[in-house]
């Protein structure tokens, strides 16, 4: 009965049974044994490992039932080869028989873990992944159980708080924390360990304060959650250092602050500039009109009674009041640019230049000037200053151009190896010498004396300034006697 009972246990348990005799011949297998690893189907006693497996595995196989026999016994995860081809994974439990008439020396009872093992592979990988991740991020991550004593202790921490994981790990969290801070801090994690709500709203962002090995304090914001593991409660704290943040803040706010007074000052600038400009307008223009009203009525009344010295002394003086009315005008059209704000809207530059080519040609028809104008030319920008934008350099253009018996100005566009619109007029007229072009740009700077060509050097100076409040950039090329190009473009 015992034996029929134990036979039926060997047979239908799911285990491998089997022994082997001193020299690793098979004197006993069960089924399963037969199922797993009987490729033949012939009977197995009397047969090796090495007729049954690769020989690597077999060689494997001998030497554990070798260090069995001498140890009396072992437990031992193998690899061995399937009927499918298939590794699976056996723990092999091996343990001496005594000497009996069958031969039998080792018994061997194996159960396949296969799936086992690959859980506990895929753990050991999961568990290597998070360390990795928790070694390579930039932020603290602690870790502390119900007696607020560190058990996870990242190489983040390490470097924010200046502690090796080594210091760190199961002292008192106290250590991190600033001395005033600790009550609260105990406190604090008090009432969330108690609460269930109350944990759930420890994960939200919060700030607090550190303390280095070196005894400095910093701002942190910090995340902490809390976990149940193995009955005991433990806290995980998210800790990033705000040292730069904060100082950056500070510097944002003394920068508005500092802004604030620089934009009072602008505006009280703007304000002067607003009453200089109806002074300039209003009280210079007077005098000067007087001036050339009565050079103009000594001319007319009493030029035949005067010589011609002072005939012409006359005229001087009269050019000279029209010149300055004329830069008084420019002034005040430089200075309304400046405070003019922009009013953006679709813009037919083509249409515009047009335009300001028909004037010019009207003003002096007896000139051979041919226009080259796109029908396309259009433009998100301010009309009104880009009426003015135009006039100057279309105006330039014509200017420089009148010493030529025939010129050519043309007005276009391509788009840049930086995928910008660029604008530009070209003429083929007096040009200018590159090395002065950095002067081509300020209020009253001239290439060119009075005498050659009229002007109050302000026109280029507005050009910019119009360029500028439509976030763009202007700049120009040219050669003596070979013309000049314009550039601009407009964000």
């Amino acid at each position: 009965m015992t034996e029929g009972l134990f036979q039926t246990l060997v047979t239908t348990s799911g285990a491998i049974v089997c022994a082997k005799d001193a020299k690793g011949r098979y004197v006993f297998v069960n089924s399963q044994f037969t199922e797993d690893f009987n490729a033949s189907g012939k009977s197995l006693v009397g047969a090796t490992d090495l007729d049954l497996f690769p020989q690597e595995v077999a060689e494997r196989l001998r030497r554990h039932d070798e260090i069995a026999l001498g140890e009396n016994g072992s437990s031992v995860q193998e690899e061995a080869i399937r009927l499918d081809g298939e590794e699976r994974i056996y723990l092999f439990n091996r343990f001496s028989l005594p000497e009996e008439a069958s031969g039998a020396r080792l018994g061997i009872i194996a159960f396949e873990i296969t799936q086992r093992a690959k859980v506990e592979d895929d753990l050991l990988v999961s568990r290597s992944f998070f360390e990795g991740i928790l070694d390579i991020a930039a932020d603290a991550i602690i870790s502390i159980d119900e007696d607020q004593r560190i058990i996870l202790f990242n190489q983040g921490a390490e470097r924010i708080f200046g502690y090796t994981a080594e210091e760190a790990l199961g002292q008192p969290l106290d250590m991190l924390l600033p001395m005033g801070a600790r009550p609260m801090h105990r406190h604090h994690i008090g009432q969330f360990g108690r609460s269930e709500v109350g944990a759930r709203q420890m994960g939200e962002r919060g700030a607090i304060a550190g303390r280095r090995k070196d005894g400095t304090v910093f701002p942190a914001e910090a995340s902490i959650s809390r976990m149940r593991l193995r009955g005991r409660t433990t806290f995980t704290a998210i800790l990033r250092d705000v040292s730069e943040a904060r100082r950056a803040e500070d510097a944002i706010k003394s920068l508005n602050t500092d802004l604030k007074h620089r934009a009072a000052q602008l505006e009280n600038a703007n304000r002067e500039l607003e009453a200089f400009s109806y002074s300039v307008s209003h009280d210079l223009r007077a005098p000067l009109r007087s001036i050339d009203g009565f050079s103009q009525l000594l001319v007319e009344d009493f030029g035949a009674e005067l010589p011609g010295e002072a005939q012409d002394s006359l005229q001087r003086i009269r050019a000279a009041s029209q010149r300055m009315a004329q830069l008084i005008d420019d002034i005040l059209a430089l200075s309304r640019v400046t405070r003019t704000s922009i009013d953006r809207r679709g813009v037919d530059l083509s249409a515009m230049a047009m335009a300001i080519a028909e004037d010019l040609r009207q003003e002096e028809p007896q000139r051979n000037v041919t226009f080259v104008i796109p029908q396309d030319l259009a433009a998100e920008a301010d009309p009104h200053l880009i009426q003015v934008l135009l006039n100057n350099l279309l105006g330039n253009a014509w200017k420089y151009t009148g010493k030529h018996a025939s010129a050519r100005i043309e007005f276009g566009r391509f788009t840049d190896s930086r995928g910008r619109i660029v604008y530009f007029v070209r003429d083929d007229g007096a040009g200018f010498d590159m090395a002065y072009a950095n002067k081509l740009f300020g209020a009253f700077q001239r290439l060119h004396a009075a005498s050659e060509y009229a002007g109050s050097g302000i026109g280029l100076a507005t050009v910019q300034r119009i360029v500028h409040k439509h976030g763009g950039e202007v700049w120009a090329e040219g050669a003596v006697e070979q013309g000049a190009t314009f550039y601009f473009t407009l964000r």
